[in-house]
């Protein structure tokens, strides 16, 4: 072995190793958002989380073809060492009472959002203004992190105050569906005036959840439960009153956020049980720790599993009076429209497994490939009125497929089945079949698309129900990935499908 081998084998060594962060893992950070409404509400949660307990704090959103400007007033503001703090990622001085206690969203937001940003903020009670701006924020030298001397003049009131100004916005922002979304997510937060809040000027409402109160029976409760832990958890039960633009099951907040909804804590949903579709609460669950992005709670954490169990069992006696409960919707789903579905995830698995675009190391498990529908008879359009003739559509069936033989297996494809749900707002969910221990894709019936589809006639039900099990596997597939990704994906799916039935068409036209 030469010298320099064994020089310092096994001796101490004068390197030292020290920890750093890149300038582009700032910018994969900055790069970490769905769309632009989370972006911009991890700004908002620095506001919320701002303001003074007992004191409303009014939050002002400005938008325009070019800036955002977010403006709280009435909370802590921030100090010089406060906005100091602000720039250094991953600090945070929050608690975990807090929502933003990660210390890298709304750095991060604004470089996602736009090029330039500028902060204006006093503290609660100062004389003493500080304001920043950097035009380059979403852009920075490998090794070099961002410096900056601040403005200093007079506060313009002595309330605290903290303003963000995003410019050169990469994005459009919708501010109609900005509000909209705002007093969705922070509806408790509204309706008690913790916070007020406004978009260009117009107020922002709280999303309306309109409880069935007539029937005693059905009226709603409030209650408190408690865990092993002894954490007490406010929640609200009771009926959907029809018709509502609110998507069934219990809304899970967080110091008063929504980060979940359409929750049913081990009770049958819509797929399982129609008159589920009735069911809406709200659980506040301060104490079980949600994920840095707050899209959800820590499923795997204690705290869930124990607040999970208190609201299951709190839930059974309404599950008992939703199964007498006749749900909003009654319609009946066809065999045809069974058949339908079947035909669609085989032109699915087909250009699956002709095209590679999905390999079957992302979508493992088991199911046939097939050669795309081949019509021997298209079923016929569905009868006027509610009386079915002697030759009911009921018997009818879809276009049959040509087996082929196991060509390629497929897996993770999910069983497709289609139900009504008693409830327009759900296009479709996927549910675990305790029998079977596999997954099943539920397309709802009372979708206002699907009944559209349904209007048009068998192939354009077909193509639908394609999309929707496109746009599920898709989901699953790119999950870590773009939203341009999905949507190029789910594009390229979509195209090999309507050539496959539109090609169909064309040959059945040719024989007629």
């Amino acid at each position: 072995m030469s010298p320099e081998r064994t020089a310092h084998q096994g001796q101490p060594h004068d390197l030292v190793i020290r920890e750093e962060i890149s300038t582009r893992a700032i910018e994969a950070l900055m790069a970490n958002y769905r769309d632009s409404q989370q972006a911009i509400l991890d700004l908002v949660d620095n506001a919320v989380d701002n303001r003074i307990e007992g004191k409303p704090s009014t939050i002002r959103i400005r938008v325009s073809k070019d800036e955002i400007t977010i403006t709280n007033t009435g909370g802590k503001g921030l100090n010089s060492e406060g906005l100091t703090n602000y720039f250094k990622w991953g600090h945070s001085e929050k608690t975990d009472a807090e929502i933003g206690q990660f210390g890298v969203g709304g750095k991060a937001a604004m470089g996602f959002l736009g090029r330039g940003m500028e902060i204006t903020c006093s503290a609660d009670g100062s004389d003493t203004e500080y304001h920043v701006e950097d035009i380059s924020w979403e852009s920075r030298s490998e090794g070099s992190l961002k410096e900056f001397t601040p403005e200093v003049k007079r506060a313009e009131s002595e309330d605290g105050y903290f303003r963000v100004k995003v410019t050169g916005l990469k994005r459009v922002i919708n501010s109609q569906a900005l509000a909209t979304k705002i007093g969705d997510i922070y509806r408790p937060l509204l309706l008690d005036r913790s916070i007020i809040a406004t978009v260009n000027g117009k107020p922002v409402e709280p999303v309306s959840v309109n409880y069935v109160e007539g029937n005693p029976e059905l009226k709603s409760q409030k209650y408190k439960l408690g865990t092993r832990f002894g954490d007490e958890i406010e929640a609200e039960f009771g009926i959907l009153q029809p018709n509502q633009r609110v998507k069934p099951g219990i809304r899970c907040y967080y110091r008063g956020r929504l980060i979940e909804s359409e929750q049913f804590f081990g009770h049958p949903g819509p797929a399982q049980l129609a008159g589920s579709s009735r069911l809406i609460g709200e659980v506040h669950l301060d104490n079980v720790p949600v994920i840095p992005n707050k899209s959800s709670f820590i499923h795997s954490s204690l705290e869930w599993e124990q607040a999970s169990r208190a609201i299951h069992n709190a839930l059974n006696p309404w599950m008992e009076k939703i199964e007498k409960l006749r749900p909003d919707s009654s319609v009946n789903v066809e065999r045809y429209e069974k058949d339908l579905a079947r035909n669609a995830k085989r032109i699915i698995e087909h250009v699956l497994s002709e095209s590679g675009i999905i390999t079957k190391a992302l979508l493992p498990g088991g199911s046939i490939g097939r050669l795309p529908a081949e019509d021997q008879e298209s079923p016929r359009p569905n009868p006027k009125g509610t009386h079915k003739s002697p030759k009911s559509i009921e018997g009818r069936t879809a276009p049959k497929l040509q087996a082929r033989g196991e060509t390629k297996r497929w897996g993770a494809m999910h069983q497709v089945d289609i139900v009504s749900m008693g409830n327009d707002q759900i296009r479709s969910v996927v549910i675990d079949d305790e029998k079977t221990r596999r997954k099943i894709l539920i397309i709802n019936s009372d979708y206002p698309l699907y009944k559209a589809n349904k209007k048009l006639g068998p192939e354009a039900q077909e193509l639908y129900m394609a999309e929707t099990i496109a746009a599920e596997i898709c989901r699953l597939v790119t999950k870590d990935r773009s939203v341009e990704d999905y949507i190029e994906m789910v594009n390229e799916i979509m195209g090999d499908c309507g050539r496959i039935i539109g090609s169909r068409i064309t040959r059945r036209n040719a024989r007629n």
